[in-house]
């Protein structure tokens, strides 16, 4: 089932030169599928009182390019699968003129807020989100290699501000991390996010870095050592 969302891009959004920057892009994306969530009666705040959360596994995002203030967008989701404790979703913006200029996959884990354990997805749920043909193939590979000769780039202290409704810190703030981490100017044609474990308030979250010849990775751990999120940005 396809949700749209219309959105104008408000001057809060946009960065210094007047582009919405790919942690933006994100945030439309998210609020796409959480506003789809509460249309067909799976709002946030009853899940939570369920003991039930969607944790978002892994990103795979195309920029064909960004928009800018003012501009009219449509951003769209469908969630074309779900198997076992897993949900598959996949994201468009498009511009006024209807062309697409953003599109991403996405890879999300069906938890029980209790026990913090995965859960199987309820037959009344995918019923609700997956009414047309089922499609099987999946279009997110999420692990990411956390191999390489890195280098510190940052060190983040968890607050408030970072959290989400699961009380960890939101997947977004993850990609504004990463986007820190590039050259001056560069604006990055593709996103790939690896989440592995979640951070909570008053971590210490350490930003390692490697720039390779056509992307920037970056590796997220927090205070233990324990490997948080991979980021891959391409130009």
């Amino acid at each position: 089932m396809i949700y749209e969302m219309p959105v104008r891009v408000r001057y809060s959004e946009t960065d210094e030169e007047g582009f919405v920057n790919i942690h933006r892009i994100l945030d439309y994306f998210q609020d796409c599928c959480i506003f789809q969530s509460e249309s067909l009666g799976y709002p946030v705040r009853e899940e939570r009182e369920r003991n039930r959360g969607w944790f978002l596994l892994a990103w795979d995002v195309k920029i064909d390019r960004y928009p800018c203030l003012g501009e009219d967008l449509c951003v769209l989701t469908e969630p074309y699968k779900m198997k076992g404790f897993y949900g598959y979703r996949r994201f468009q913006m498009t511009d006024a003129e209807g062309k697409c200029i953003a599109s991403a996959d996405s890879l999300w884990l069906l938890m029980d807020l209790a026990k913090m354990l995965p859960i199987r997805v309820p037959q009344d749920m995918t019923d609700a989100y997956v009414r047309d043909v089922e499609d099987s193939r999946s279009r997110v590979k999420r692990k990411l290699p956390a191999e390489g000769d890195w280098c510190e780039a940052d060190r983040i202290v968890v607050r408030k501000h970072f959290l989400d409704s699961n009380s960890h810190v939101n997947n977004t703030f993850y990609a504004m991390w990463a986007e820190q981490c590039l050259p001056d100017g560069l604006r990055p044609r593709g996103l790939k996010i690896d989440y592995r474990q979640s951070a909570f308030e008053n971590d210490e979250v350490v930003v390692d870095r490697i720039m390779e010849e056509g992307k920037t990775r970056c590796r997220f751990r927090n205070q233990d050592e324990t490997l948080l999120c991979l980021v891959e940005l391409y130009e």
